[in-house]
């Protein structure tokens, strides 16, 4: 028993010294050959858990160093970040860095344009100024902007330093210029903010004056700058000099030279042009001069070695920074015309109406309202240019290459095609097609056209079977020469399901007008009208009918009525038709008509004819307008001849802004006088009338003529911007009125011509209104003596009061 206990423990202990010294070893050792991969990825652990306290240990260290930071101190930084925070969209404040080959001159390579002078000096000058603060220069890409705020700071005194890197550190303890070059888009700071961000403004001859560049008119507003500055293409002599200068032209061969003064024109007085063109050409021989010359004077600048990347700096950059796609897409439309072409601003509207560019407007007047918006940014973008008058634009030669250029790219969106050559490529994708060059040409048939959405053609062959092809097509002119043989079929429209908007031009055939129902816009002009009336009275959707000069229109009884979506109406030459009676009768029923043309005579005129509620109307009485004068310069305007239905016009006058009278027999204009028991007040008539032209009227006495006004009324005549006077033998006084009531704060022009009785112009006290007089032309008026009564011809008091005529 005591053997086998002995054995028991002998056999226990055994097993516990092969479990101690054997087993567990090589079970350690096993788990240690299988959990190795876990054992590192614990101590990479424990590092990363390591790390990660000492991190907080020292953000525990900085916070405590926050805390015993003063208050003031805490508060100006949670100022800062949350200035920061709300301004995180502006990437930086500063100067943009130079690119290359832009500058104009350089201290040893610098030429004079007086133009540029004229701009540097009224900065110099405003820099000087105590009250200015803020200078806007604005201008078209390319146009010297930043070469002369650049010169501006090299040669300003009276700063401390000149500021054009990144500014976040305070500007204390002086007076420093800032130069903020190339702002695209208006900054919400006020003074504070920007005085927070480290810019105070000037205040004691201490803090910061701000120059700012930019492209876009509006930014200068934005900005409260106090002095802005317009930076203008250069005249042709100033263009000459700088490319003379860079292309190093002193002692070149005259044959170059001749070359030479061409492309300089046809870089249209644009800085960056002439500079980039003038350098590349620099040297060459004539072959490539001539080159150069030749693909100017055909394709523009865009062919010009070199010449692209500079133009994608300046231009492209302006058109990818338009605010919306309409706006970029009426640029492009503008490209649609022939070069130094003035283009219609009504054109445009219905351009954009029928490519439903605005998909917001519920009528034409609100897609006139969105056109308009967009030409004055495109404008103050530098991108358009005022027209040759009224409500027309331009665009800079160079800008409508670019504009053609991006037209070009399928990225653009708008494919255009404007030349017929571009036409034998590939076409398939383009969107727009303008052939509006007066030289003869034919369409090809064999194009696949099947994207066109706009088409514009003038003399041009083009057979009937394209249009079937052309399912996309939304906007259609067609213009063929006056008494051309050509015959243009275009039965083929009827299957065009998305014609919105036609313009024909001396066309005969008109039997397939009427099946055209999807079309809302309709323009015809010098076309025969015979059958026209049957078919228009089928277009059901019409919103817009301008019948204004085409010839013989006759209308039979309820053509007009049926069109009852008509929202404007442009009808012509009724002036000797009795059939214009029927014309007023339906007129009546047009509830949604806004804007009316009517040319009508007297003699037909209803006497009690009420006009439907109009915004807008050119009324010519025994009157044939312009084609100028029906552009709606003002949006009411009456043009009235020999006599002045006072009874039948009454109700036009209460709004009325444009005043045409010529070869009445009257001493007086009824509207522009209170003597006569009248519908509407005078006054009421005098405080809105912007412009008054009055012309061949014999017996004329007075002008403007007003025996009492009451004393809280407005001030008379305070809109009248335009006043043009001529041919009148008996006119001895232009205003009978009360002078203390009247205000001439609006004149800019005023014409005088032919009125031999006529002995001076203004009181004094009318004369010390004049603060916008740019224009007096006085010619023929023997018995004028002063221009203002009371200083007998005084001139230096004259010129005292009115700013500036030529």
């Amino acid at each position: 028993m005591a053997s086998g206990l002995f054995l028991g423990v002998a056999s226990g202990l055994v097993g516990t010294l092969l479990e101690n010294y054997l087993v567990n070893p090589i079970v350690d050792r096993i788990r240690y050959l299988f959990l190795f991969r876990k054992n590192v990825q614990e101590l990479h652990q424990k590092k990363w858990d390591l790390a990660a306290k000492e991190t907080q240990m020292k953000e525990d260290v900085e916070e405590a160093k926050l805390h015993i930071q003063s208050q003031e101190i805490k508060n100006k930084i949670l100022v800062i970040a949350d200035l920061i925070e709300e301004y995180s969209k502006f990437n930086r404040l500063g100067h943009r860095a130079k690119l290359p080959n832009l500058d104009l001159g350089t201290s040893t390579n610098h030429v004079d344009l007086k133009s540029s002078d004229a701009a540097l000096k009224k900065i110099m000058e405003a820099l000087k100024d105590d009250k200015v603060k803020k200078v806007g220069v604005w201008g078209m890409g390319g146009v010297g902007k930043t070469t002369l705020v650049k010169k501006v700071g090299g040669e300003v005194k009276g700063f401390d330093r000149v500021i054009t890197v990144t500014v976040w550190n305070n500007l204390t303890g002086g007076k420093f210029l800032v130069i903020l070059d190339d702002l695209w888009n208006e900054w919400n700071y006020n003074d504070e903010d920007l005085k927070k961000i480290g810019i105070p403004l000037v205040e004691n001859d201490k803090g910061c004056k701000i120059i700012l560049t930019t492209r876009n008119y509006n930014v200068c507003q934005h900005m409260s700058c106090e002095e802005i500055v317009h930076v203008n293409v250069l005249e042709d002599d100033e263009a000459w000099t700088l490319f003379e200068m860079n292309a190093n032209l002193k002692k070149a061969d005259s044959r170059v030279i001749g070359e030479a003064k061409k492309i300089a024109k046809e870089c249209k007085g644009l800085p960056l042009a002439i500079v980039t063109l003038a350098r590349a050409l620099k040297g060459k021989a004539l072959d490539r001069w001539k080159d150069a010359r030749k693909k100017l004077e055909r394709s523009g600048l865009m062919e010009i070695p070199n010449i692209q990347k500079e133009r994608e700096i300046s231009l492209m950059i302006s058109y990818e920074h338009l605010e919306d796609k309409m706006a970029q897409t009426c640029f492009l439309l503008c490209a649609l015309y022939p070069e130094d072409h003035s283009i219609n601003v009504e054109d445009l509207v219905r351009y954009a109406w029928g490519l439903n560019l605005y998909d917001k407007a519920n009528s034409i007047e609100e897609m006139k309202t969105q056109v308009s918006n967009v030409i004055e940014y495109l404008k103050n973008c530098c991108l358009l240019e005022d027209g040759d008058v009224g409500r027309y634009v331009k665009l800079h030669d160079l800008v409508r290459d670019v504009a053609l250029w991006i037209a070009s790219e399928e990225k653009s969106g708008f494919i255009i095609k404007s030349r017929l050559e571009l036409l034998n490529k590939s076409s398939e994708c383009c969107k727009a097609i303008s052939l509006l060059d007066i030289e003869e040409k034919n369409l090809p048939n064999r194009l696949i056209l099947s994207k066109l959405e706009i088409l514009l053609l003038n003399n041009c062959e083009v057979q009937g079977i394209c249009f079937l092809r052309m399912t996309e097509l939304k906007v259609l002119s067609l213009t063929v020469a006056d008494g051309s043989k050509r015959i243009i079929s275009l039965y083929a429209l009827t299957f065009l399901l998305k014609l919105r908007a036609l313009h024909l031009e001396n066309f005969e055939d008109f039997s397939f007008l009427g099946n055209l129902r999807t079309l809302e816009i309709l323009s015809l002009q010098g076309s025969k009208s015979e059958g026209l009336a049957d078919e228009l009275g089928r277009l059901e959707n019409l919103k817009m009918l301008d019948l204004k000069r085409l010839d013989n229109m006759n209308f039979p009884p309820n053509v007009i009525r049926r069109l009852s979506q008509l929202e404007e109406l442009y009808l012509p030459g009724l002036e000797y038709r009795e059939i214009s009676n029927y014309i007023f009768l339906e007129i009546k029923f047009l509830t949604r008509l806004t804007r009316l043309f009517l040319e009508v005579s007297s003699l037909h005129f209803p006497l009690e004819f009420e006009f439907p509620e109009l915004k807008y109307y050119n009324i010519c009485i025994n009157y044939i307008s312009s084609i100028h004068y029906s552009r709606f310069e003002e949006a009411r305007s009456l043009k009235v001849e020999k006599v002045f239905p006072y009874n039948a016009v009454s109700q036009l006058l209460g709004n009325l802004e444009s005043l045409q009278v010529s070869r009445i027999e009257d001493e007086y204009v009824e509207c522009l006088t209170n003597k006569t028991q009248q519908k509407v007040s005078a006054s009421m008539i005098l405080r809105d009338l912007k412009v008054v032209r009055i012309e061949y009227c014999k017996n004329l006495k007075v002008v403007f003529q007003m025996e009492e006004v009451e004393e809280n009324e407005a001030p008379l005549l305070s809109n009248l911007k335009i006043l043009h006077l001529q041919n009148l033998p008996d006119l001895s006084c232009i205003w009978e009125l009360p002078t203390q009531h009247v205000r001439l704060e609006s004149l800019v022009e005023l014409t005088i011509r032919m009125c031999p009785r006529l002995k001076s112009l203004f009181s004094l006290s009318l004369a010390q209104s004049l603060v916008l007089l740019e224009k007096l032309h006085i010619m023929h008026c023997y018995e004028l003596k002063q221009i203002v009564e009371e200083l007998e011809g005084d001139e230096g008091e004259i010129s005292s009061t009115i700013n500036s005529l030529t």
